[in-house]
């Protein structure tokens, strides 16, 4: 799976409880795992959605942005929209 260029997933896992609640019918690709009392996310299948960072309470899951990266999403984009 091709990823976008300038995001990525960062878990902490002290601050991680494992409630569970970015396991349950959240994540899309299934990245999310709970293995030996402790969440792992497979970063090759994730999709970057951030479905499972709205759901933790605890902070444990951000997306991180490169801003130029997104500037150059944002450019190739607006090379695309005709007026």
């Amino acid at each position: 799976m091709d990823h976008l260029d300038g995001v990525s997933i960062d878990f902490d896992e002290d601050k991680c409880t494992c409630c569970g609640k970015c396991l349950k019918n959240v994540c899309i690709a299934e990245s999310i795992s709970l293995k030996d009392g402790k969440i792992s996310i497979n970063k090759d299948s994730c999709l970057l959605c951030g479905l499972c960072v709205n759901k933790c309470k605890q902070n444990a899951l951000n997306l991180s942005y490169i801003d130029e990266a997104v500037d150059n999403v944002i450019n190739r984009m607006y090379k695309l929209i005709k007026y």
